[in-house]
């Protein structure tokens, strides 16, 4: 028989990470209008559930931490959505399992969480991402992965230093792709411009960025400017943004996600 988990352990060393499906019988609590217009109570039980929360959370957090901070989303199984993918109300994460953008969340503490560890189920790495990046259109950027740190926070440094502000209104965003097998890493930089921008500009704008990163940091491979509706959806499903308040900051500096 193994050992039970430690107090100081993290839901991510227990193999938990952001959209890791389980099963167990919750109750959800959202609040409506009844017959006479009276707010009341409507608690509705669920079985299946997958992990919202960032890979950097479920690292960060003990099972001694009785808070509960773990977002939940119910999942769906049986007939699967046609309209589903990132820009969709709901995201399938395995051929029999999705999640819809309109159900209530729960959250638990991570040693609750914890006591559902031997029905873990985890997502294949590509739905995994689009999931990340689902979430990440409905709130914020996913957290750029940890080894790629300090090379994101010198391409946003850099990227805010160089900032042209005859090119601010032509660039709606600087997404970046990671390499991070190589040492040092390598990096792709892609600005999504206006339809008609001065792409000479934008491009000359990148190699400026890309020149000023440390070259131990990083080394940029490509530099590539792309229009709103030339932009795909792998793109968007292989990207961060460019920008310092997308990576998870926490009291000893930045972390980014595992």
């Amino acid at each position: 028989m193994s050992n039970p988990p430690s107090a100081e352990e993290t839901l991510y060393e227990l193999g938990w990470r952001q959209g890791s499906i389980f099963r167990a019988t919750l109750s959800h609590r959202s609040f409506g209008l009844g017959v006479e217009d009276e707010v009341r109570p409507i608690d509705l039980d669920h079985e299946l559930w997958v992990v919202a929360s960032q890979d950097c959370d479920l690292n960060a957090l003990t099972l001694s931490d009785k808070r509960p901070l773990i977002e939940l989303r119910p999942g769906h199984e049986g007939e699967q959505p046609q309209d589903w993918g990132i820009r969709s109300r709901r995201v399938r994460l395995t051929d029999e399992v999705h999640v819809n953008a309109d159900d209530p969340h729960v959250h638990l503490s991570a040693n609750v969480l914890a006591s559902y560890a031997s029905d873990i189920s985890v997502v294949h790495p590509e739905r995994a991402l689009a999931f990340k990046t689902w979430l990440g259109l409905r709130y914020d950027r996913p957290a750029v992965p940890t080894k790629a740190v300090p090379l994101a926070v010198a391409i946003a440094e850099q990227a805010r230093r160089h900032r042209d502000t005859s090119l601010t209104s032509e660039v709606h965003d600087l997404l970046v792709q990671f390499d991070l097998d190589l040492a040092p890493p390598r990096y792709v930089l892609v600005a999504i411009v206006a339809k008609g921008a001065d792409r000479d500009g934008v491009r000359t704008w990148l190699a400026k960025v890309a020149a000023s990163v440390p070259a131990e940091l990083g080394v940029a491979q490509q530099l590539q400017v792309a229009s709103k509706s030339e932009a795909s959806i792998e793109l968007l499903e292989n990207s961060y943004a460019a920008d310092v308040t997308q990576i998870t900051w926490r009291s000893s500096g930045p972390t980014g996600a595992i």
